[in-house]
Formats: C-alpha cells, structure tokens, sequence
C-alpha cells in the first residue's frame, strides 16, 4: 500500500485505475480497506483513491496537539491527492467519512464536483456542521457542485432528522450552481444503508452532471 509521510505521520492509502478522480473516505473503526469493492468496480474508467485517516488501518494517529479538527483530515486528504493530477475530483464517504464530505462542502466546496455523502455524522462536536451551514450562507458558499445525500430510516433516531435539517436549510438558501438531492433509505441502518446508499448517490450524482460511471 502507498504511503506519504505528513508532519512526521505515515499516512497509508490504497490507488486504482486511471481517469477522474475519486476520493473514497470510510467510516469510523473502518480503514481504506472499506471500499475495495467499489475501487475495483470505478477502477475501469476512474482513478480512485482510499485513504486511511489518522489512526485508522496503516495510518499513524495524528501527530498533533490540542484538539483535533476536521481541518486536519482535509489536509490529509489534499497530500494524498497531491500528485493526482488534474481534473475534477468526486468524493464518496460514509459516516465520519460523509462528515468530511459535508465539511468540505460547506467550506470549500470547489475541492470536489461530486459529492456522495452518506449517514453523515452531524452530531459530531455538538452539532458543528450546522454551524458551518450558517456560515456558509453568509458567505454565499456552496458553490457550482453536485451533492447527493443519504442516511438510514433506522439509524439512531437524530441521524435522519439532522441530515433532513441539513438538507432543507441547503436548499432553502438557493445556491446558484448547487444539485441536490436526498433520500431516507427505509429499513436500513447505519451498516447496512452503505451499498444501496452509495450505488444510488453514483447514478445521481454523475448521470445530472456528466457521464455515468461504470456499471
């Protein structure tokens, strides 16, 4: 598996295929190791990376102090890409990884023109995100980006109604420029939304804005 080092952290991260690139990001307790599946199946006509975040599968723990924040994994995730190429970049993340997805979104939305965000962990640090929606707005961020967001009917009982908030405040701002859509998958929770969630993100996202991915 490759690796860069990033102050003083060895960061671990898996590569296939060749084309636009995608950013694949996994969920807490989970690795890059999440996604081999779907690497495999994107790897045809994209260039798909899967990092390790800070202390999860070969990645080091962040070598910080003080707390930690979001900022740091965007970090992570722009030296890994660092040598990608040029070219729009898409981003895929389940859990902490569609908390990421939703940082990114709300703070620099151009970083990626596809976003896949799924059961986003928006409870994260008392509720942070919906902070950053508010500022967002001020600042008349989101951006020209195609975003489709997802979450289990019976995951715990503030992840749908969050993600429903999240959802209706974006699209009460009236981005110019933003596509977004939402669904509330019934009967699945926060393990199980994960394949249907992501395979009906990728025909949504990319069928609005271009050529489908590979099937």
């Amino acid at each position: 598996m490759p690796q860069i080092d990033l102050n003083g952290a060895r960061i671990a991260y898996a590569q296939a295929g060749f084309g636009e690139i995608v950013l694949l990001l996994h969920s807490t307790a989970s690795a890059g190791a999440q996604w081999q599946a779907l690497a495999g199946a994107l790897g045809s006509g994209y260039s798909v990376f899967a990092p390790d975040l800070y202390g999860y599968g070969e990645s080091d723990p962040w070598p910080g102090h003080g707390p930690f924040a979001l900022a740091e994994e965007a970090a992570l995730a722009e030296a890994v890409l660092a040598d990608a190429g040029q070219g729009p970049i898409h981003l895929i993340g389940h859990s902490y990884g569609g908390l990421f997805g939703t940082y990114v979104l709300l703070t620099e939305p151009d970083l990626f023109k596809r976003y896949v965000i799924v059961s986003p962990s928006l409870w994260y640090s008392d509720g942070i995100a919906f902070q950053m929606e508010a500022a967002a707005a001020a600042n008349g961020q989101p951006s020209n980006v195609n975003v489709f967001l997802s979450v289990g009917a019976l995951e715990d009982s503030r992840m749908p109604s969050d993600l429903r908030t999240l959802y209706d405040r974006l699209k009460r701002r009236h981005h110019p420029g933003l596509k977004l859509a939402m669904q509330i998958f019934d009967g699945e929770r926060h393990d199980s939304v994960f394949p249907g969630a992501v395979s009906r993100g990728l025909r949504t996202v990319f069928e609005a804005l271009g050529p489908r991915p590979p099937r």
